[in-house]
């Protein structure tokens, strides 16, 4: 956030994570990697390659990016169906796995010349810092 060094400290960002303990998320959490029951009920993942340990919110990351930053009504109704929605009632944790995922995109993106990935995650990265999301 170059525009807002010069006006800002980031000493205010909080980030502690001692109280969440690691588990098995996935980086590829998307609507075709989910298998739902045939009353609409989730039912688990495939895609495996994808899995790694982290924090519950990790997995939240890729949807944001690819689908709610555009779309918030997305946003609001799958957290209204997740029964939780850490945008309003646990940003810094969130804001840990959105930033990862930012950099993470982006990096893929300039390592593979993929331009796509690349603009992903400097979009999350853009709506981190100046609050879009």
């Amino acid at each position: 956030c170059p525009k807002q060094r010069e006006k800002k400290s980031y000493s205010n960002l909080e980030l502690t994570l001692t109280d969440e303990k690691a588990v098995p998320v996935s980086y590829d959490s998307t609507p075709g990697n989910w298998i739902v029951g045939a009353n609409g009920e989730f039912r688990g993942f495939i895609d495996f390659e994808n899995m790694l340990w982290g924090i519950n919110y990790d997995s939240l990351g890729i949807l944001i990016e690819r689908y709610f930053l555009d779309n918030p009504n997305y946003a609001k109704h799958f957290f209204a169906g997740y029964g939780y929605n850490p945008i309003t009632d646990d940003y810094n944790k969130l804001k840990l796995a959105l930033i990862k995922a930012g950099f993470a995109s982006l990096m893929n993106g300039l390592k593979t010349n993929n331009r796509r990935w690349e603009t992903l995650g400097r979009r999350m990265l853009e709506a981190i810092c100046f609050k879009k999301l």
